[in-house]
């Protein structure tokens, strides 16, 4: 169960100034993660998904069953579901790869260190297998809460919000990332909660007023991810310092 915070963390003001100033010492290399990240996805859902659903004969299904026998829809069926399955692995990995760079990106430029785009990329793609595992391991956990009670299912997923930033910064792995997070965030669960609250309604305010123009809409979440990543990690660190 939650605990009530033992010490007060960094305070919501000094989360968004520090966020923006850190925001603005390595704005070109997280804005260029961030396109990556945000551009995938983009790309699969309107080009990728829709060509392979009309290229496997999926498309099609609703409007020509009537003509194809059972053997050759199942065929056609199972074919186009597999494409579509692996195109999505493959952007889940991009996406995890520019996740884990992101993180990689503010980590050293918090150390006062200026990568190159290529080593944050290196660094990042080292990572992928163990942040694959470690994703899978969060969204069981936290799909297990959901169907036990949606109370104890936002608890977990609460509890496992800096899964990513130990995995990346900490070095560990597997279980080990998961009894980190919890660790952390258990002593200070109730101030957690509030600051992931105040930066959520921020970010969808700001999706929101771009919402009405794609090219806008894109633009915003590209600008506003890295700088919500920043903001999730300067309170992971906070946390961090005062556990110690």
């Amino acid at each position: 169960m939650p605990k009530k915070d033992s010490t007060s963390l960094i305070s919501v003001a000094d989360l968004f100034r520090n966020s923006w100033k850190l925001y603005q010492k390595s704005w070109v290399t997280l804005l260029i993660l961030s396109l990556i990240t945000v551009a995938i996805w983009r790309i699969w859902l309107a080009i990728v998904l829709p060509l392979l659903l009309i290229t496997t004969g999926l498309g099609s299904l609703a409007v020509g069953a009537v003509t194809l026998n059972p053997a050759q829809v199942l065929s056609i069926a199972i074919s186009g579901l597999l494409i579509i399955l692996v195109s999505l692995l493959v952007v889940f990995e991009v996406g995890f790869l520019g996740s884990a760079s992101i993180i990689i990106c503010l980590n050293e430029y918090l150390k006062g260190k200026r990568p190159t785009l290529g080593k944050i990329l290196t660094e990042g793609k080292n990572l992928l297998l163990p942040l694959t595992f470690v994703s899978l391991l969060v969204f069981f956990v936290e799909t297990v809460g959901f169907f036990l009670l949606v109370i104890p299912g936002i608890i977990l997923v609460i509890f496992l919000q800096f899964s990513n930033f130990v995995l990346v910064t900490e070095k560990k792995t597997g279980f080990d990332v998961l009894g980190r997070s919890i660790h952390l965030v258990k002593s200070h669960f109730w101030g957690i909660l509030g600051r992931y609250l105040v930066i959520g309604v921020a970010s969808l305010i700001v999706n929101l007023m771009f919402s009405r123009i794609p090219a806008f809409q894109f633009a915003s979440q590209t600008l506003v991810l890295p700088f919500t990543v920043t903001y999730h990690f300067l309170l992971y660190r906070d946390v961090v310092e005062r556990s110690r």
